[in-house]
C-alpha cells in the first residue's frame, strides 16, 4: 500500500503540486525528497485505525476481499488502542505517555484485554456500555485470518459497514464527554507532543476520505460510495 504525499516546500515557494507516493510503515513521519531537492518531513495527521480502514477500502476496490476483511477488522482494534489511550488520559491528569507505554500498552496485545479495557473506560465515562460488535462478523474475520475461508464481496461490504458504523456511532458518543476535552483529543491531541517536535510547523498531512468518514459522526454514508475516493494506492 502507497501514500501520496505531497512536498510543502513546492506548495509554498512555488505554488506547485508536486507528489510522491511512499510505501505505508508502522512510522506516521515520512521523510521525503522531491524532485526539486526539497527534504520534508511530514507527520500523518490520521489516527492509525484510519490508515488501516483506508487500507481495507483500497484492499475492498481492488478485489482483495481477504486482505480487506482483515484490515477492517484491524482498524476496529486501533480503534480500541485510540480510545484507550485517549480516555485514560483523560480520567487521571498523572497518567502520561511514558506511564502509559511501559503500564498499559505492553498489558493490551491481547484482543479480549484490550475491548475489557475499552468497555470499562466507556462505562466510567458515559455510564452505559458500548455497543457490542457483531458476533457473526468476529467469526467471520478468525475464518479467513485463522482459517482457509475466502469471504464474498457480500460479506466484506458486510464487514466494512459495520466497522464503520460501529466507530462512527462509539465516537459520536465519546465526543458528548466536552468537560474532559476529548473532542481535541481525537482530533488533534493524539500524537503527541514527541511526534510533532519531529516536523516542521503545519507540516502535517490528512488522508481526507476515511478521516471523514469515521470521524464525521454520521454513519449514513455507503461504503460503495466511498470507495472511488480512497485515498491510498496500490
Amino acid at each position: 500500500m502507497k501514500l501520496k504525499i505531497f512536498c510543502f516546500d513546492c506548495a509554498d515557494k512555488n505554488n506547485e503540486d508536486i507528489s510522491m507516493d511512499v510505501f505505508i510503515t508502522d512510522s506516521l513521519i515520512y521523510e521525503i525528497e522531491c524532485p526539486r531537492g526539497h527534504k520534508n518531513q511530514i507527520l500523518i495527521g490520521n489516527l492509525m485505525s484510519v490508515i488501516i480502514f483506508e487500507a481495507g477500502l483500497l484492499a475492498l476496490s481492488k478485489g482483495f476481499l481477504r486482505e480487506s476483511i482483515s484490515d477492517f477488522y484491524a482498524a476496529l482494534e486501533n480503534f480500541y488502542s485510540e480510545a484507550i489511550y485517549v480516555l485514560s488520559k483523560k480520567l487521571s491528569d498523572r497518567i502520561n505517555d511514558s506511564m502509559y507505554e511501559q503500564n498499559l500498552k505492553k498489558h493490551l496485545k491481547l484482543s479480549e484485554r484490550k475491548l475489557g479495557a475499552y468497555n470499562v473506560l466507556y462505562f466510567l465515562f458515559l455510564n452505559e456500555q458500548p455497543e457490542k460488535f457483531s458476533d457473526d462478523l468476529i467469526s467471520l474475520r478468525n475464518s479467513v485470518v485463522h482459517a482457509t475461508h475466502y469471504p464474498t464481496c457480500e460479506e466484506t461490504l458486510k464487514m466494512a459497514e459495520a466497522v464503520y458504523k460501529y466507530i462512527s456511532c462509539c465516537t459520536r458518543q465519546i465526543m458528548q464527554i466536552k468537560e474532559h476535552d476529548v473532542a481535541m483529543s481525537f482530533f488533534g491531541l493524539y500524537h503527541n507532543e514527541k511526534l510533532r517536535k519531529k516536523v516542521k510547523e503545519n507540516y502535517i498531512m490528512h488522508l481526507g476520505s476515511s478521516y471523514y468518514l469515521l470521524f464525521s459522526g454520521t454513519d449514513r454514508i455507503s461504503i460503495k460510495d466511498y470507495l472511488p475516493h480512497v485515498s491510498l494506492r496500490g
